[in-house]
């Protein structure tokens, strides 16, 4: 008996232990490794709202906006991608896409947990309310009269569709009278009357939306070669005075625009003058090639004043009195222009000074009745450019370079010998053999058609001294 009651306790001991050892792995494992399921990802998502539609204007770039998703109340990152049926799209650097189609683009937002994803879709339907564009801002700020107008050139019709279904534009007058137009082009001649340009634009693209513009564009005239400011035409705007007290402005003179310049102020010290500018618009080497300026100027008066500029050919100007009622002519010499005379350049331009001068003591001529203001009303007539009489070599051909011209600037050209009858001639075979005067009708680029008259005289061509046989041999080197 005792022997078996020992055997069964050695058992029950054993199989009490094992089944401690099994209760302490249970507790172990259930703390530190076994987690609760999560459960389906659409239990667990919230937000994540889309629209099922939108609208998106075409042409346009469209940023979608992401919804906002968490799950289990942490923010969820949403991917978002785009179709146009079975086409990817994809979104630029801004992610952005760019809506150039009508045909209706989806967009899918994802959120993908594990092996779960969720997805919704929003259907963006392309729309077209927006205008045509009637794009004008390269028009120039001036039509010049001689030249051909292109308006393809300076005029488009566009639209963010990529289509304008139809466009028209009509070219009118001042007055509204139609410009003849062919395939976009117009020439205004020479002598045309027109003074303004007037576009009128219309524009409709494929859905019907139309836009209209007007715009007017002012008519000048390009100045003639010798003549370089036409007054007919004049920008205003060249023209600045020295003084606030000098009012510069455009006036009709005896039948014919000119520039003038008035000024009314009080003497000091007896002496008063004032000066305005004229800036020619090209540079100082497109007048290299003339001899002299010659300004035709009037002035209405009360008090005697003198008229300056740059230095003179003739000296002194012109001096008007008190009563004065013809036109005067004061010759600048261009040589002193080419020299490099500082009152008359102005960064690489041609400055003409028209200076008005009281500087001189009038008390002799007027005693106690010497006016209290000097007024003055100066006009400038004309500017012209020209040449002195040039001597060529008898039988040379004319070098028409030393007149700033080529043979194809010259349109027609006649000669008139001294005492003999005038006759038309061949300028670019032309021999000098007589003295006399020689008319061109020139037409450079940029400048209207003129005649340029050029006195010429023959002359000798020099002989070259040749001392090829000096040498006879005798010299020892």
């Amino acid at each position: 008996m005792k022997k078996n009651t020992k055997k069964v306790w050695i058992v029950s001991l054993l199989a009490a232990g094992l089944s401690l050892l099994a209760v302490g792995c249970e507790t172990a494992g259930g703390a530190s490794s076994t987690e609760p399921p999560k459960g389906p990802l659409a239990e667990r998502l919230t937000g994540f709202e889309v629209a099922a539609q939108t609208t998106v204007e075409i042409g346009e770039y469209y940023a979608p906006v992401k919804p906002e998703a968490k799950i289990d109340g942490e923010s969820a990152f949403v991917s978002v991608r785009a179709k146009r049926g079975t086409t990817d799209l994809f979104f630029n650097g801004d992610d952005a896409l760019l809506i150039d189609s009508f045909d209706d683009v989806t967009l899918t937002y994802t959120v993908v947990e594990g092996e779960q994803s969720i997805s919704k879709s929003t259907v963006l339907k392309v729309q077209d309310t927006g205008k045509p564009f009637i794009v004008t801002n390269t028009l120039p700020d001036r039509i010049y009269r001689g030249d051909t107008f292109d308006c393809n050139r300076y005029i488009r019709f566009e639209d963010l569709s990529g289509t304008v279904a139809s466009s028209t534009m009509t070219v009118t007058d001042q007055d509204g009278a139609p410009l003849a137009v062919e395939n976009g082009k117009f020439t205004l001649p020479e002598n045309s009357p027109v003074k303004t340009v007037t576009f009128t634009m219309s524009a409709t693209d494929g859905t019907g939306n139309t836009a209209n513009k007007t715009v007017s564009v002012p008519v000048m005239d390009y100045p003639l070669w010798t003549k370089p400011l036409d007054f007919a035409a004049l920008d205003i705007s060249k023209v600045t005075s020295q003084f606030s007290g000098t009012v510069i402005e455009e006036a009709e003179k005896d039948g014919q625009k000119v520039i003038k310049q008035s000024l009314t102020t009080p003497w000091v010290k007896n002496t008063a003058w004032t000066c305005s500018h004229v800036t020619f618009p090209e540079g100082l080497s497109a007048y290299t090639y003339f001899d002299y300026i010659k300004v035709t100027v009037r002035a209405e008066t009360n008090c005697d004043i003198q008229v300056y500029g740059a230095k003179f050919e003739n000296g002194d100007g012109a001096s008007f009195k008190v009563g004065d009622t013809e036109t005067k002519e004061i010759v600048y010499d261009m040589q002193s222009v080419k020299d490099g005379n500082n009152s008359v350049i102005r960064s690489d331009k041609l400055r003409f000074n028209i200076a008005v001068l009281g500087g001189r003591d009038y008390s002799a001529l007027y005693g106690e009745t010497m006016p209290e203001n000097m007024d003055v009303n100066f006009y400038v007539y004309d500017i012209e450019f020209g040449f002195y009489e040039r001597e060529v070599y008898d039988g040379e051909t004319l070098n028409l370079a030393a007149f700033g011209i080529t043979a194809e600037d010259v349109v027609g050209a006649k000669f008139t010998p001294t005492g003999g009858t005038e006759k038309t001639v061949n300028i670019a075979a032309f021999p000098n053999k007589e003295d006399g005067l020689l008319e061109l009708t020139v037409k450079k680029k940029g400048y209207r058609t003129t005649t340029v008259v050029i006195p010429l005289t023959v002359a000798q061509a020099p002989v070259e001294n040749d001392n090829s046989h000096d040498n006879d041999g005798d010299w020892n080197w």
